[in-house]
């Protein structure tokens, strides 16, 4: 049963439906908004969640204990458990709720649940702050238990918002609770993060700068790891939050205290429990620029970073030249399908490359040359990437036809805007490719019925010759 289906059918069952999603009204529903639920945006969703309720507190309480569900009390402490955590994590409360018999506030609470649940499902940061945000309010905190397991669900998208609450600098429940998640999802650990978050770019993105922001100590090894990284917009958040380590305000200072020595002793002066980010920084620092340079790092650290810096794209730049020369090579020798076979190698690992102009003119037109072929043999997506990577590169009305045609061409029925647009801006191009496709379909005809004829003269002259034996 899918999500939407299974919501649908809770709220139904309990008559949850009766009036507008943006209703005042708690617990109420029109068909069309519940069907509609998933496609509701993250900031309409968390707002429901605010909204008035008919029903006290403790009756919400009474139906999720009779459901099953575990629930804090007035101090916030849950009741002992029998389940183990996967037990827990495996619990639905939808479900279970969907067994109770008719009573008072079970429309109520299936809807929160059933919005919290469309909140998981949009998976992104934005959703994952709204259900944290939302287990600790005085109502919220009834459904805390769904809320961790939502955000644990939801996870890796939720680990942005999980880190951001952990390390805040004020001590509260939340930042323990958050803490807590992180734990048991073993993300707790800034490389654990990361690495769960690497095949989605936009998340890990996301996730370094909260993990810079936070100022987090253990994120300093992570941070140059990634200041030589392939993906220019992570490396260049990598680099700006390193330098921000050593040059920005100073993280707070470690604890302090007289540490006890062998034998007993303990120290005449406090000495800190631990480095913060800026005391492991200089230490990377330090380490990164006797290894590369075999000398030891200047006074100022900033300087001696972005040395480094320079030394790690001076590298990237030499093993560009060399692809770079390649692909020129080919576009000058006019073998468009090799040339676009490189490109797209070379780009992939490096889209930041910076072109000469001519040599992106001459790019250009065999990215161009290999996308009209592949219109011809009507591979429409092959051509859209081709022309794409043409008007990247030429920037020109031909290549930005081109490109609105085959993306008409590959949307079918539906690409009639499209099509529009591509003759508005050269009708000649439009035309002539129509006539060449007319062309090719009186040609296919032809040889279809000549195929026919062919197959006709055969299976005669095949029983001629039977009925002469």
């Amino acid at each position: 049963m899918s999500f939407r289906i299974l919501v649908v059918s809770v709220l139904l069952t309990h008559g949850a439906i009766a009036g507008p999603l943006d209703s005042d009204t708690e617990g109420k529903f029109t068909n069309a908004t519940v069907d509609d639920l998933g496609n509701s945006s993250t900031k309409e969703l968390a707002s429901l969640l605010q909204r008035k309720r008919k029903r006290s507190d403790s009756i919400h309480r009474e139906v999720l204990q009779q459901a099953g569900a575990s629930v804090p009390n007035d101090n916030g402490k849950f009741p002992s458990s029998k389940k183990t955590d996967k037990q827990e994590d495996e619990f639905d409360w939808l479900q279970a709720l969907k067994k109770l018999g008719e009573r008072k506030g079970l429309a109520e609470v299936s809807a929160t649940v059933s919005i919290l649940r469309a909140l998981h499902h949009k998976n992104n940061t934005e959703a994952a702050t709204a259900i944290l945000d939302f287990g600790f309010t005085p109502h919220g905190s009834i459904y805390r238990d769904e809320c961790g397991r939502r955000l644990r669900h939801m996870a890796p998208h939720s680990l942005p918002a999980l880190f951001r609450a952990a390390y805040q600098r004020k001590s509260s429940p939340k930042r323990k609770y958050a803490r807590y998640q992180l734990e048991r999802l073993d993300r707790e650990s800034p490389f654990n993060a990361v690495n769960a978050a690497m095949p989605h770019s936009n998340l890990l993105l996301e996730l370094v700068a909260v993990l810079g922001e936070n100022r987090h100590r253990e994120a300093v090894h992570v941070m140059y790891a990634l200041i030589d990284d392939e993906d220019p917009k992570l490396r260049a958040t990598a680099r700006k939050i390193v330098l921000s380590y050593l040059e920005g305000p100073p993280p707070p200072p470690a604890p302090k205290r007289k540490l006890k020595l062998t034998g007993g002793k303990k120290t005449d002066d406090r000495m800190p429990l631990w480095h913060n980010a800026r005391d492991l920084a200089k230490v990377e620092t330090k380490n990164l620029y006797r290894k590369l340079f075999a000398e030891k790092a200047p006074r100022d650290l900033g300087k001696a970073t972005r040395k480094i810096y320079d030394y790690f794209d001076k590298i990237r730049q030499e093993k560009n030249d060399g692809q770079i020369q390649q692909v020129l090579k080919a576009a000058k020798e006019g073998n468009s399908t090799d040339t676009t076979r490189r490109y797209y190698k070379l780009t992939a690992k490096y889209p930041d490359v910076k072109w000469k102009a001519s040599d992106a003119l001459s790019i250009g037109e065999q990215l161009m040359s290999e996308g009209k072929s592949l219109l011809t043999t009507d591979s429409f997506p092959e051509a859209v990437r081709a022309f794409s990577a043409a008007v990247k590169l030429t920037n020109d009305d031909e290549s930005l036809a081109y490109l609105r045609l085959a993306q008409a061409r590959a949307a079918g029925s539906n690409g009639q805007p499209l099509l529009q647009a591509a003759q508005k801006i050269s009708p000649t191009i439009v035309e002539n490719e129509a006539i060449a496709r007319n062309g090719r379909s009186e040609l296919l005809k032809f040889a279809g019925i000549g195929c026919a004829l062919l197959a006709i003269v055969l299976t005669i002259f095949g029983l001629r010759k039977r009925a002469t034996a």
